[in-house]
């Protein structure tokens, strides 16, 4: 599959990557090579597969809920360098 200069410079900069006219040209036949396999993994007949729910087919082992001893509030905000009304405080970021 194709992919145009323009489109790998909207890809770019939706990630901030400022790429040169090189860099651009490396990254559209990347991205059109992965974009041929997403196309050719599309053909694969995948009716008689069975879905999976792990990869290395061991069976998990589930263990029993058991209520523990958990951290106290005034424990877990005496890890803050800053707290404020019994939360975090953090500096702002956005105007």
């Amino acid at each position: 599959m194709e992919i145009d200069k323009t489109e790998v410079k909207k890809i770019a900069n939706l990630a901030y990557l400022n790429i040169d006219d090189e860099e651009n040209e490396a990254s559209r036949q990347a991205l059109g090579k992965m974009l041929t396999i997403f196309d050719e993994l599309k053909e694969v007949d995948t009716t008689a597969i069975e879905p999976m729910t792990n990869t290395i087919g061991d069976n998990l082992t589930l263990h029993a809920d058991e209520v523990e001893e958990t951290n106290s509030k005034e424990e877990i905000l005496a890890n803050a360098p800053q707290a404020k009304f019994g939360f975090y405080s953090v500096p702002k970021i956005i105007e």
